[in-house]
C-alpha cells in the first residue's frame, strides 16, 4: 500500500508545480466531453430521422393476401426505406469515425499533459512520442473492436443471427469493450520515451501486476462513481444552475486528478512487490 500513498503524493506535489498546466487539461477535458457529447446527439438526431422513415413505410406496408395475390407490392416505395437504411449506416459510420479522431486527437494531448505533470522535464520530442504512442494503441484497441461492430450490422441485416442471440453478442460486446478499454488505459499510463521499452511496460501493468493495477483502477472509479453520482443527484432534484456548473468543474478536475493518479501508480507498481 506505500505506493499508492506514494503516487497520491506524486499526484499532488505535480499539480501544485505545474497548476496552470492542470487547469489547462481541465478546460480541454471539459472541451472534449461537449464537442463529442454535440457530436453524437447531432448524428443520433440524423440516425432518429432515417429509422422514423423507415418505420413509417414499414407501417404503411400492404399486409392484406388478396392484395398482395393481385399484384399490389408490399411495400410501396422500397426506394425510399433503402435509401434511410443507407443513410443510417452512412450517418452511424460517420459518428463513430468523427468521434474517434476528436477522441484520438484532444485524449493524446490529454494523456501526454497527464505524463508531464509527474515529470521534471518534459521535451517537445517527448510530446510528441507520447502522443504518437496514444495514437497508436488507440487504433490498435479499437480498430479491431470496430470491425466486429461492423460484422454484426451486416450479420443483422442479413439475417444470419437470430433475435433472440442479440443479447447474447451484446454481452459479449460488453465485456470485450471492458478488456480493450482497460487495454488502452494501461498502454496510456505505459507511454515511455522509447518505443522498445512501451510494450514491456505494458505487459507488467497488465499482466505481471495485474492485482494491483485492478486496485488502483477500483479506486478510481469508486472516486469518479461517487462524483458522478452526486451530480447525477443534483440534476435530478434541483434546478440551480449554479450548483450544476460547480459540480461538472468538479467532475472534470476529479478526471485529471484520477488519470493523473492512475500514471503515478502504475509508474511505480514495478518498484513494489
Amino acid at each position: 500500500m506505500q505506493y499508492l500513498k506514494k503516487s497520491l503524493s506524486q499526484t499532488f506535489h505535480g499539480i501544485k508545480k505545474k497548476p496552470g498546466l492542470f487547469l489547462s487539461l481541465a478546460a480541454l477535458q471539459l472541451v472534449l466531453i461537449v464537442i463529442l457529447a454535440t457530436l453524437v446527439l447531432g448524428f443520433q438526431i440524423k440516425i432518429l430521422e432515417d429509422v422514423e422513415s423507415i418505420m413509417t413505410a414499414v407501417e404503411g406496408a400492404n399486409t392484406n393476401p388478396e392484395l398482395i395475390d393481385a399484384g399490389q407490392p408490399f411495400l410501396q416505395d422500397t426506394a425510399l426505406i433503402l435509401q434511410s437504411y443507407k443513410s443510417m449506416i452512412k450517418n452511424t459510420f460517420q459518428m463513430i469515425l468523427w468521434s474517434l479522431l476528436i477522441f484520438l486527437i484532444l485524449n493524446s494531448i490529454l494523456w501526454t499533459g497527464s505524463h508531464s505533470i509527474l515529470s521534471e522535464k518534459f521535451s517537445w520530442r517527448l510530446w510528441k512520442t507520447y502522443c504518437l504512442q496514444y495514437i497508436t494503441a488507440t487504433l490498435i484497441v479499437t480498430i479491431p473492436y470496430i470491425i466486429l461492430i461492423w460484422i454484426f450490422s451486416k450479420q443483422i441485416t442479413s439475417l444470419a443471427i437470430s433475435p433472440g442471440s442479440i443479447n447474447t453478442w451484446g454481452t459479449t460486446f460488453t465485456v470485450l469493450f471492458i478488456i480493450f478499454y482497460f487495454l488502452l488505459l494501461n498502454s496510456a499510463a505505459a507511454l515511455t520515451s522509447s518505443w522498445k521499452k512501451w510494450p514491456k511496460k505494458i505487459f507488467v501493468t497488465t499482466i505481471k501486476k495485474l492485482p494491483k493495477t485492478l486496485m488502483v483502477l477500483l479506486i478510481n472509479l469508486a472516486i469518479l462513481g461517487s462524483i458522478l453520482y452526486g451530480l447525477y443527484s443534483v440534476l435530478t432534484f434541483t434546478e440551480l444552475a449554479w450548483l450544476v456548473v460547480i459540480l461538472t468543474i468538479i467532475v472534470v478536475s476529479v478526471l485529471i486528478l484520477t488519470r493523473i493518479f492512475w500514471i503515478a501508480a502504475l509508474n511505480n507498481e514495478k518498484n513494489n512487490t
